[in-house]
């Protein structure tokens, strides 16, 4: 298997320079975040008996992974944070519990049992410097890769503003930076290997793009909010009506997804000597007995479940699941079809020709997005912080459309405003609001740079679809300015208003219909976006984006 070269440096290169400050400048604001309390931090999460938050749960699967052997990983003590991730995050955890007892910390903190709620401030930094190396190695480069391949044009340098400020805004997503820098977790590990998959599937290398996303897979299940649209879209260039090695390819990359997972898997198996063991894991990682939805999360289950609905006191127990499942094959069925008709009808390019790439491209972040969003929106036993699923694919289509930058911005934001209610618990309310203010100062700035640079469809492009037409205005006049207003009411609100004694949620609640209301808009959205991209592709000559410089057209802003 060959992975595409990188590309040789040349005067109409961007400067490097520029990437690396933006880049840096990321990083000091992620190490900022980090002085900041992290979930659970001095308290207990659910009585005695389970101390602090994700924090301590990846501080005790260190802990677990170092010393007991692969067998009882995922079956001791699961009552306090027992382990409930794939396999290749037990991995990560095993080894950034082995640097830090032999190089760094010593033995204490991850001590099995005596260590139990250690927060001394040296391995916190140990901790918070293992999330931003990974984001760092994995995310940030991603994110640069892709961000390249969309806005590559050769004989046109004014691309390079997309490129520096695509980066930009990617990497100062506010949800994504208090998740993992604040909150504490390893999402950008999850988030950065799909990013690295959507780009090798656009480049022909459907092997590597097998691989990454398994590996993905197996570091959060999560990412099975994303395996729709890969599967159909690979799918798709088995079944190309121009290929004769359809059945080739379709066999290699079913041996190349059982190989990875036997791979990552066949330690545990090899360790237990047993079958069971493997589907304890399958268990631990699946929950289902834990109910339809946790805490107050922004998606329809939740605000269905609402006095007077009450929709999850109304349904069986064990026909929830069966419900979740069937909504969401519904709503993932429409951007699953066009990624594998995409797959099937349009034949990419070389490195060297990029107009499909990039085309491709596009279909796969914008398909992951909508993708995802359904699954968070109907899925079973959704927690808040899925939202970064949808989100991250998103961020980077900020500047691919003239038209459609205002929806990025503003789904960024309400992003992060479902989250406020996590942000209280966590304790992290200032950085929440520093946060959000850098955001937009970063999306202000963007918006003024890039104005006098035209960033339009080609000329040769079929007329917008109505429905496309009609979402956009809407949620630009409409959705956008009245949804912001609600999002700063409540705020207000809550800072003012004592909520009565029979109502002591009242504000997480509107939280969480204001936010599924919104969400579900942009799954509509997205829709459409996605069937217009669609139409254009199969009615455009040359189905490419084209940046160019004018003094005489300036961008229309939004």
């Amino acid at each position: 298997m060959t992975l595409p070269p990188p590309s040789p440096p040349s005067a109409n290169s961007p400067s490097r320079t520029i990437v690396t400050v933006i880049c840096l400048c990321c990083i000091m604001l992620r190490t900022v975040i980090g002085f900041h309390k992290h979930s659970g931090q001095g308290e207990n999460h659910s009585g005695l008996a389970s101390y602090g938050g994700d924090y301590e749960a990846q501080r005790h699967w260190m802990e677990l992974t170092l010393h007991l052997p692969l067998k009882q990983w995922y079956t001791y003590d699961t009552d306090y944070w027992g382990l409930d991730y794939p396999p290749l995050t037990a991995y990560v955890s095993y080894l950034c519990g082995l640097i830090s007892e032999k190089i760094f910390c010593g033995p204490v903190p991850t001590a099995l049992l005596t260590s139990r709620g250690y927060e001394e401030d040296f391995h916190k930094a140990y901790m918070r410097a293992t999330v931003l190396l990974l984001d760092v190695v994995i995310y940030f480069t991603a994110v640069l890769a892709i961000a390249s391949a969309l806005h590559h044009h050769p004989m046109n340098r004014n691309y390079y503003y997309y490129y520096y400020w695509t980066i930009g805004l990617a990497l100062t997503q506010p949800a994504l930076i208090l998740i993992d820098h604040g909150h504490f977790q390893y999402n950008s590990v999850a988030l950065g290997l799909t990013l690295w998959s959507l780009y090798y599937a656009a480049n022909n290398y459907y092997v590597a793009a097998a691989i990454l996303f398994c590996l993905s897979l197996n570091f959060k299940q999560i990412s099975l909010f994303y395996s729709p649209v890969v599967f159909a879209y690979l799918l798709g260039r088995c079944f190309q009506t121009n290929n004769n090695k359809g059945s080739l390819l379709f066999f290699t990359l079913a041996i190349t997804v059982l190989l990875t997972f036997a791979l990552l898997w066949a330690p545990f198996y090899y360790d237990s000597q047993s079958l069971a063991y493997i589907v304890q894991i399958v268990h631990r990682i699946f929950p289902f007995h834990r109910g339809l939805f946790e805490n107050k999360v922004a998606n329809l289950w939740c605000a269905l479940s609402t006095k007077p609905l009450s929709i999850r006191k109304r349904i069986p127990q064990d026909l929830q699941p069966l419900l979740a499942l069937l909504l969401t094959f519904l709503m993932i069925l429409p951007p699953s079809i066009v990624l594998f008709l995409v797959g099937k009808r349009h034949q990419p390019t070389t490195l060297t020709q990029s107009p499909n790439i990039k085309l491709h491209l596009k279909f796969l972040l914008l398909g992951a997005t909508t993708c995802s969003l359904a699954f968070f929106l109907a899925g079973f036993q959704v927690h808040e912080k899925s939202i970064l699923f949808p989100l991250s694919p998103l961020s980077l289509l900020v500047l691919c459309d003239d038209d459609n930058d205002l929806f990025v911005h503003w789904f960024s934001m309400v992003a992060v405003w479902t989250l406020w209610p996590l942000m209280i618990v966590d304790k992290l309310q200032l950085a929440y609001s520093c946060w959000c203010i850098i955001y937009l100062v970063v999306v202000q700035s963007s918006r003024r740079m890039t104005y006098n640079i035209h960033y339009s469809r080609a000329s040769n492009y079929a007329t917008p679809t109505t429905t496309y037409i009609l979402m956009k205005n809407l949620t630009n006049t409409f959705i956008i300015p009245v949804s912001a207003m609600v999002m700063i009411l409540l705020h207000i609100l809550e800072t003012i208003v004592t909520c009565p004694a029979h109502l002591p949620d009242l504000f997480t609640v509107l939280w969480s219909i204001g936010g599924c209301a919104m969400f579900f808009w942009s799954y509509l959205y997205c829709l459409a976006y996605l069937g217009e991209m669609y139409y254009h592709s199969n009615h455009a000559i040359n189905p490419v984006v084209v940046a160019a410089g004018s003094s005489s057209i300036k961008k229309k802003q939004s």
